[in-house]
């Protein structure tokens, strides 16, 4: 067994850990903005809260009788006017709840 003194095992320690954070880093660029390329979409809608998007989940099981657990919401959307849409889907149906910002349930109707 060979001796190594704790100089070199620190210096060792030192350089696995550079390693380590530059092949982490390696991925990663800097200073980079979206490249917009073909085929890519950037989604600039702005969703609602996952707390509005419940409270929809459970308006359409109340007003349709399905189970709470079996209505998912699946898309949502911010209107011009404040209020939010969201998508849902229960058993094959879709539904549309429109929400305001204080969780009032404005309307909901399958699609």
């Amino acid at each position: 067994m060979r001796y190594v003194s704790a100089d070199a095992r620190i210096r060792l320690t030192m350089f696995t850990l550079l390693g380590v954070a530059l092949a982490g880093c390696a991925g990663f660029q800097t200073g980079t903005t979206p490249s917009n390329q073909p085929g890519e979409i950037r989604n600039t809608t702005e969703t609602a809260p996952a707390d509005l998007q419940l409270t929809c989940s459970s308006a359409v099981a109340n007003q349709f009788g399905l189970p709470p657990n079996k209505v998912l919401p699946t898309a949502s959307s911010k209107l011009s006017d404040g209020t939010y849409n969201v998508q849902l889907m229960a058993d094959g149906q879709n539904y549309v709840c429109q929400i305001d910002e204080n969780a009032r349930v404005l309307g909901v109707t399958p699609t």
